[in-house]
């Protein structure tokens, strides 16, 4: 019975063993994809910026490959927002790193969420930075709609954009107020 037991124990331990060496090669083969992952962002934002000095967006090709070349790889999303000239093409980069930061996220953003990641990112929002800047320049953007009050998702979830909705019905005109002396 004890050598039962034993054997027992045995077997379990070589159970452990095996599920402990096939964790280590799961682990290893994440992190040799994540790094695949951070290789083909990178690859994608330098598209993406060469794209817009070719037309015309982004104009300092020079201070551009700069920031290209010392962005580092990290699996965040990365901007050069830095070298963009002019509030215009500041703007463009914040709307296409908001698309990028609700795509990794994959479902609807509070604003201040938005804006905090945006500060994470260091992007810089034209203006005086506030939520309001933030979102004047994100509704400029279809593919990204508001879902319900502070939140932001991008339509291309099938999301309802409830922003902009007017009531139906007129306003009501003030009433002047008279004084006495205009009474007379």
């Amino acid at each position: 019975m004890e050598f039962e037991a034993q054997n027992a124990v045995r077997s379990r331990s070589c159970s452990a063993s095996a599920a402990r060496t096939r964790i280590a090669q799961i682990e290893a083969e994440i992190s040799q994809r994540t790094k695949d992952l951070e290789k083909l962002r990178h690859e994608e934002l330098l598209l993406d910026q060469l794209i817009a000095v070719r037309t015309g967006e982004l104009t300092d090709a020079v201070s551009l490959s700069r920031a290209s070349a010392s962005a580092p790889l990290s699996g965040q999303v990365t901007t050069a927002v830095s070298v963009a000239r002019g509030q215009a093409d500041a703007g463009s980069v914040l709307r296409e790193t908001a698309v990028r930061i609700l795509e990794d996220h994959g479902r609807p953003v509070h604003i201040s969420e938005l804006m905090r990641l945006m500060r994470k990112h260091e992007v810089v929002i034209p203006g005086a930075g506030t939520q309001a800047n933030l979102i004047s320049h994100v509704r400029r953007d279809s593919r990204i709609v508001r879902p319900s009050r502070g939140m932001y998702g991008l339509a291309t979830w099938g999301l309802a954009d409830t922003a902009g909705r007017k009531k139906s019905g007129r306003r009501k005109k003030r009433k002047r107020r008279t004084t006495s002396a205009e009474a007379t």
